[in-house]
């Protein structure tokens, strides 16, 4: 199946060591602590995931989520049977409007065809499902220093990131940024008052957008049987 990625996988960031790093501990437990209070928790939600490594999502808690399927992940959650699968991300395996909620780290900004992923993304939600999307920003530090993964790929601007979505028939509803304090593990204590003063300036945007109603966008996927999970792989 075709990597839809825009680096050779030899050339891209070992995500797993980055985030196994001081600096990467620091960096998923606040994207954790913005990302866990959006996700949705009522005992029958569903949720996609794309692109996040097993370190930033191993501390999200899934408890209240009916189904859990995350492309790019080989053994998540650590607990019972994985959800993670490899796919195209163009095209996905999953029928129509089968997702409440898709959350997308580490996957649009190093897409080969970032519009053929959000059209396929809107395929797979629900009518009132939402997409959580965490990709770098182009006014932001990180997006410069090509040691962490957020300095990988395309980062976006603001209006140039709420306009893609608008063409694959997303509506913001939300958006901040995050990792405000520069990719220096010694200046991670500006994190707070950088993210007061200079909220523009963050490393990544964290954005919400509904699916919008009307004509699905073209995409060149095909309806298929959804993949099964296999049995969580052991972790240390």
């Amino acid at each position: 199946m075709r990597n839809d990625s825009a680096l050779p996988m030899d050339a891209q960031l070992p995500l797993a060591a980055w985030y196994a790093s001081p600096g990467g501990t620091r960096a998923a437990r606040l994207l954790r602590n913005m990302i866990q209070p959006t996700l949705q928790h009522n005992g029958r939600s569903r949720l996609l995931t794309l692109g996040a490594p097993e370190g930033l999502l191993r501390g999200i808690d899934t408890g209240g989520i009916e189904r859990l399927a995350a492309i790019g992940a080989s053994a998540w959650p650590s607990r019972g049977r994985s959800a993670g699968l490899c796919a195209d991300p163009c095209q996905l395996p999953f029928h129509e409007a089968v997702f409440d909620q898709a959350l997308v780290i580490h996957g649009l900004e190093t897409a080969e065809r970032p519009a053929a992923v959000l059209r396929e993304l809107w395929r797979v939600l629900a009518p009132a499902g939402e997409l959580l999307l965490v990709v770098p920003n182009r006014a932001g530090l990180w997006a410069t220093v090509e040691t962490n993964p957020f300095g990988q790929g395309r980062p976006y601007g603001r209006r140039a990131l709420i306009a893609a979505l608008a063409d694959a028939m997303f509506e913001v509803t939300a958006a901040r940024t995050a990792l405000a304090a520069p990719p220096l593990g010694m200046l991670a204590w500006t994190e707070p008052m950088l993210a007061r003063a200079v909220p523009q300036l963050g490393g990544v945007h964290f954005v919400r957008a509904a699916k919008r109603d009307g004509l699905a966008p073209i995409s060149g996927s095909r309806i298929a049987v959804p993949a099964r999970a296999a049995p969580a792989q052991a972790t240390s």
